[in-house]
Formats: C-alpha cells, structure tokens, sequence
C-alpha cells in the first residue's frame, strides 16, 4: 500500500473490532482503517472461535452490550434470535437480561455489529486476515507494519492483541479442538483449574467422554458460581480504609461479604458492588501494595471475581461428586512419554508427596502468562528491543499512560502509538471483561477521532 491509512488496528478480537466498529463511524468518508487479524472473521477471539453450543458467556446477558452508551443493546439483539432455543429449560423463566447467553451467539453479535458499521457511512474499513510479524516507526513519523508479504504505512498503530500466550509446558496440547480424537475411556490431566478448565470439562462431556479426568493447579481450587438467586437491592459499600493497602482492601471485602450475608444476600452482592471501583482502588495502591495484592491476594480474587453460571457450575460440580474428575492441589513436576504411546506425568502434591499417573493427554488449561511471555510476539519483542516500548513494573503486559498511549523505555508517550485491553493491564488491573474494556474502546475513539 502506497499511501498510508489513518489507523492500522492490530489484533481482530472483540478489543480491537469494537475499536475499528467505533472508529468507521467516527471518521470521514476517504479516511482508511485496517484491521490486522489473523482469522478469517474478526471480532470472534479464542474465547468465541473454539466455543461449541455448550459452552456459555461468563456473565449474564445484561452486561454484555458492546456499547457503552446502550447497556441493554446485546439484549435488544438477543430477542428476534429465538434465545429459548439456545438456553437449558431451567434458565427459560428467567429474564433474558439474568440469563447466560451461549458463546457462539455473542460471536454472531459481533460479527452482526461489524456488518452493520460496513453499511453505514464513514471511513474505509478493510480485515487483512494476516498476523502482524513487525511495527516500525520511520523516520517521518508513520507507522510501518509488516505482515505476510505486505507492508503499509499508518499515522496511528493501536495494540489490540487480547491476551499473552499461555506458559508453554512440554508435552500439553493446548485448545479445544485438541480433544478430537481422544479415546473415549483414555486419561486426560487438564493444568489449570480456572475458567479454560470448564471449557475443557464441558467439551469433554459432550464428546462422551468416559475416561478418568484429573484437574491439577497449586491451590486445586474450582472457579465459583454467581449466585442464582434473583438480584436483591444493590449492595451499599462504605468507603475502604485508608491509606490503601492490599491487606486493608482484602479485610474490608471479607467484613463486607459477612455483612452481606448477616442481612441474607450472597457474597456475590459485594463482588458486583466493588466492580466499577477497581481500577480506580488499583491506581490508588502504592506500587508496593500492588505487588504484595499480587503476590497474596490475586489467585484469591480472580476465583471470587471471575464466576460461571450456576447451571455450568452445576455440570462441573456433578462430575467431581461423580467420581469422573478429580482435582490435585499440586503442581507437574515431568513428563515423559509412556509404553503405550500416552503420557506419565509426575505430580508433587503440596506436602511434597509425588504421584505418577498414566494420562492419554496433557491439556493446557492455565491462563495467559504476560509480562515477558510477550516476547514472543515478533513485533511486541521489536517494539520493546528497540525501546518504543516498555513493560509495566509489574511485568502483567505493556506500559501505558493515562489515555492509552503506550511508554518507551525512558517513559516517555511515543506519538502515535497505543495499547489496550488486556495486553495492557498494568495500569488498571482489571481489563479483561466486557464492561470495562467497551469503556476503554469508547474512550479511545473519542480521542483519536472527536465527534464531527
């Protein structure tokens, strides 16, 4: 491409097509958008490409409008779906808004949106469905991004790259379709208890798989539900303890959550409560509190912050009291490849006690790694090597200042350059859901193209 476009947009996941859906109808006809993403539809990422019927949102419906200024917009487009079709019989008394829409619809939702934005007026909006191998700057200012064997040239480059890749571990499959073709009654060991853990559960269970499924992780804690009793009066939160401080905050929500059930409302109340506040109670830790909330605190809040339907929670709570999962707090010390062309995995259990087991498979089911595990990224390691960008001092991804705009190695904004959703996290912590990332979205395409 000879001439370079306004904004290229790299990565394609909901981040970033929400981003391009914002910014086509902000900008002016002639003025060009490129989305750089690798699969043949944008806006559907790991979490919606892979998904099967089965598998369902981990938030109701009513917090899932892509669209900051309509709350209830992916509601609105649920009802001509013929939702009842998709939703267990037990969820169909509840209001679409309270129920757990499946995965493959929200997918459908924003490829819907996309459509949509390519129909209406504005910039020129073109998917290269290739993956970004370098970014550049030149000597002019522009941006210059290679991928496949094209190159072009833009005045702004966002990072919309979605999450780090996963810790690597020797002989683990990783992803869902990795589970085709395993034999019915074969082992499998899944490591990682969270939210990729139920997918793989769910997957398993609609293959009819029959065969032993062990679930490793360091705590063997299981993800927690929401709660299933109809949403009460919202919870009241004092103002936290100050000055601000990992163990203050954490004792604050447990009094809370005992408050809460002292008046006969679920622990979840308070969690939905905090929500809003986080990023703003994130900012206002001293560095030295967050590194201790993430050294003491984070596995505790991930498993009580991120939750799954109660009807999935049930599914994955029939299988562990039926004998067919069984869950470890170890962690995989090897492994090595068994007689019978499967696996033999050692596992140190906390204690120090070890234990093999013969597995058909080793799932990759831990989540993503950050910090240096971006290094990995072709054109993140070229960006930080050539000091245009930096990592937060927490390592969690890329540093960024207020307003997105991502930090070379002395600290400095580099003009034209940006990172959001969660391959930024360090400066608000929680930018990994929805809610929070469709505000960031909207913010930015304010500010790299202010209403006309």
């Amino acid at each position: 491409m000879d001439q370079p476009v306004d904004i290229a947009i790299v990565g394609g996941g909901f981040t970033g097509t929400l981003l391009a859906i914002l910014l086509r109808a902000r900008l002016a006809a002639g003025q060009r958008i490129l989305l750089f993403e690798p699969r043949p539809e944008p806006g559907r990422g790991p979490a919606y490409e892979e998904a099967g019927r089965w598998h369902v949102l981990n938030a109701p419906a009513g917090g899932m409008s892509a669209l900051a200024g309509e709350p209830d917009h992916f509601v609105r487009w649920l009802l001509p779906q013929s939702p009842d079709a998709f939703c267990p019989a037990e969820d169909r008394d509840k209001p679409l808004a309270r129920r757990f829409a499946p995965r493959q619809l929200f997918g459908r939702y924003m490829l819907s949106l996309l459509e949509e934005a390519r129909r209406g007026a504005g910039a020129e909006l073109t998917h290269l469905p290739q993956t970004v191998s370098a970014i550049r700057r030149g000597a002019d200012g522009l941006w210059r991004i290679e991928a496949g064997t094209m190159a072009c040239q833009a005045r702004i480059c966002v990072l919309a790259l979605g999450n780090a890749p996963s810790q690597p571990v020797e002989g683990a499959c990783q992803g869902l379709s990795e589970l085709h073709g395993l034999p019915p009654d074969g082992a499998v060991l899944l490591l990682g208890s969270g939210l990729t853990m139920v997918d793989h559960l769910l997957a398993l269970r609609a293959q009819g798989h029959r065969g032993a499924v062990h679930v490793v992780s360091r705590h063997g804690w299981l993800p927690l539900p929401h709660s299933a009793a109809p949403p009460g009066t919202a919870w009241c939160l004092p103002e936290p303890p100050r000055p601000l401080t990992a163990r203050g905050l954490s004792r604050w929500l447990r009094r809370e959550a005992a408050r809460a059930r002292a008046a006969g409302q679920p622990w979840q109340v308070v969690m939905d409560a905090v929500r809003p506040h986080v990023q703003a109670l994130w900012q206002g830790l001293p560095p030295v509190e967050r590194r201790r909330f993430l050294r003491h605190a984070r596995t505790v809040w991930s498993l009580h912050r991120h939750r799954i339907a109660p009807e999935i929670f049930g599914v994955m709570r029939e299988m562990v009291e039926g004998g067919q999962v069984t869950v470890h707090a170890a962690r995989l010390e090897s492994c090595a490849s068994g007689p019978d062309g499967g696996l033999r995995v050692m596992l140190r259990h906390r204690g120090g006690r070890r234990e093999e087991l013969p597995v058909a498979r080793l799932q990759l089911c831990t989540g993503p790694a950050g910090g240096r595990h971006w290094l990995r990224h072709p054109a993140v390691a070229e960006l930080l090597a050539a000091g245009l960008a930096r990592l937060d001092p927490l390592e969690l991804g890329l540093d960024t200042a207020p307003g997105d705009a991502v930090l070379d190695r002395d600290g400095e904004a580099v003009p034209g350059l940006y990172a959001i959703g969660p391959c930024a996290p360090g400066g608000l912590w929680e930018i990994t859901a929805v809610a929070e990332i469709r505000r960031q979205v909207a913010d930015l395409a304010e500010r790299l193209a202010p209403a006309r």
